[in-house]
């Protein structure tokens, strides 16, 4: 007598039905998971590209200047920075706007990012400048992302302080949306 070692029909056919119900009810999860890696994934480049522009104001002894950009060429006028280039460049005649005397250090395409990007500060500018010592021209305020679908708890905020340093805001209440220096949950426009 050889005992067999394989699956049955019925055997296979129940797996596989285990194996649909896990899938349909794991997909939200999924989605929500994937929604989520997309908004950090877009406001960690944006962190990264706001120490680098801070390091390299210190590094280099020089005024450097981020701003956004419709063209990747010139500074946009505007504190909604959705879907544009993000540029970084050296600005030592301190405009906030790039010139051709002016050296380009690094540039981020937000526009791979769907959502809105909006930048909030003292002083109203469209741009943001570190000088040599790495504190900003008084410009300590925030940036708020919110994805397509403008669901607060993918949205982030970092904040900018008033010595330069950018940090994440923080869920301190734990319901799953980040709060602003205010203790009030971020809003996403809908």
């Amino acid at each position: 007598m050889t005992k067999d070692n394989g699956f049955t029909l019925p055997d296979l056919m129940t797996a596989l039905s285990v194996m649909a119900v896990i899938s349909v009810l794991a997909f939200p999860s999924l989605e929500t998971l994937l929604d989520s890696n997309r908004s950090r994934n877009a406001v960690y480049a944006l962190f990264h590209h706001l120490q680098f522009a801070r390091a390299s104001a210190i590094n280099k002894n020089r005024v450097v200047t981020l701003c956004p950009s419709l063209d990747g060429k010139t500074c946009n006028k505007s504190r909604d920075w959705s879907g544009q280039t993000i540029l970084v460049f050296i600005d030592d005649d301190g405009s906030g706007t790039l010139e051709n005397k002016d050296m380009l250090l690094k540039s981020l395409d937000f526009s791979a990012h769907p959502g809105t990007l909006k930048w909030r500060s003292f002083g109203n500018k469209s741009y943001l400048q570190w000088f040599p010592h790495g504190m900003t021209h008084y410009q300590n305020g925030n940036f708020t992302y919110c994805p397509e679908d403008n669901n607060a708890q993918h949205a982030s905020r970092i904040t900018l302080n008033a010595v330069g340093r950018a940090y994440f805001a923080s869920d301190q209440n734990d319901d799953g949306i980040v709060e602003g220096s205010d203790g009030e949950n971020i809003q996403c426009e809908g």
